[in-house]
């Protein structure tokens, strides 16, 4: 890592307070980078010069002060990351007053130096697992060779490992990542957990979610979350996540979704929009003109497995009423919901409508 302007400004704001004395920093040329006196930018410091010459603490006083240009008394020592030389600290006052703090605020220096280090090595992580990640969920993929080559420099994955995805969403999801790695760790053993488009947190752990996990992380009061199926290796963490996103479409009351939980509606989500208008055609057009009390009922009377007591109870009308409205359904729309073939194609063009979870 080299030492730049910009890192050398950043632990110059983040230790000046506190010191009381001036601080400079130099790279590997001896170069002032960052300084608390900024009128000192910019120039080549000699003390800190013969510091990377020698390795060793430079002390200046006023005896031998002239034989060091642009520098004034003070401690000057070297700067490591990974036991590697990056640069030199100078401290400026007198030597006496300096020289006893001096060992302590350098090591002060290079932990700020390495805690800033990590932060960016993590940053730069996150790029990468994101980037790979967009192109492994794009919906095209379209070089599954080099995002498997890729995958593997990048996370852990193994081939014959099954890996469950979750999809978190919210308003300002962003704020809530921190929050969900500590809910996910708690309870599993992650692949990964990231931000994906600043849009949603994705998930990937390598087991089924249980039920416990799931109250956990209900108890995160996000908008919605969705989880996938339980796949093998890395094209089943593609599938996973787009199962998990199709649950999320179902989600009604509560705020999260297993996809095998809905297993019916997803897998007749995915026939062709234009196969069942070959068929059903005149049959979604009628339904087109039932009001949304009328889909509603349908969709009630198929949760309450066709129990009309049960489904007049939870619409908090009458059977009678419940009975007009199935058999206005029968009239208008040609098909019977009190004939079990009749009542799966109209939930199946509720679904077509987008009218299935309006309950």
């Amino acid at each position: 890592m080299e030492l730049t302007k910009q890192l050398a400004n950043e632990v110059i704001e983040r230790l000046a307070g506190d010191i009381d004395f001036s601080i400079n920093i130099m790279d590997k040329a001896g170069l002032i980078l960052a300084s608390t006196n900024e009128n000192r930018v910019g120039e080549v410091h000699a003390g800190a010069q013969s510091v990377l010459n020698t390795l060793t603490t430079v002390i200046i006083d006023q005896d031998n002060v002239e034989e060091f240009p642009n520098s004034k008394p003070g401690v000057n020592v070297p700067v490591y990351l990974n036991q590697e030389v990056i640069g030199v600290v100078g401290i400026t006052g007198e030597p006496d007053e300096v020289l006893p703090i001096a060992k302590v605020f350098k090591v002060t220096v290079e932990m700020v130096i390495e805690q800033i280090y990590h932060e960016r090595q993590y940053f730069y992580q996150e790029q990468l697992l994101q980037n790979w990640l967009q192109k492994l969920l794009h919906p095209l993929m379209i070089d599954e060779k080099e995002v498997f080559k890729q995958g593997q420099r990048i996370v852990e994955f193994e081939e014959t490992q099954s890996y469950q995805v979750l999809v978190f969403q919210s308003e300002n999801i962003n704020l809530y990542l921190d929050q969900i790695k500590r809910a996910i760790s708690a309870v599993a053993d992650p692949l990964f957990t990231t931000m994906l488009q600043n849009e949603e947190v994705i998930s990937c752990v390598p087991q089924t979610i249980s039920n416990e996990m799931i109250k956990s992380f209900e108890k995160l009061n996000l908008d919605r979350i969705g989880i996938g199926t339980f796949e093998r290796g890395l094209m089943g963490i593609r599938k996973s996540y787009f199962y998990a996103k199709d649950a999320m479409k179902l989600i009604t009351s509560q705020n999260i979704a297993s996809v095998t939980d809905y297993t019916l509606e997803v897998l007749t989500s995915k026939l062709p929009e234009d196969v069942i208008q070959d068929f059903y055609q005149k049959e979604l057009d009628q339904l087109k003109f039932l009001s949304s009390d009328y889909h509603k009922t349908i969709k009630t009377f198929v949760a309450y497995d066709f129990q009309m007591n049960q489904t007049a109870d939870k619409l908090h009308i009458h059977r009678n009423t419940l009975n007009y409205r199935l058999d206005m359904v029968s009239q208008i729309v040609g098909l019977d919901p009190k004939k079990a073939k009749d009542l799966f194609v109209l939930w199946l063009l509720l679904n077509q409508l987008g009218c299935a979870n309006d309950q």
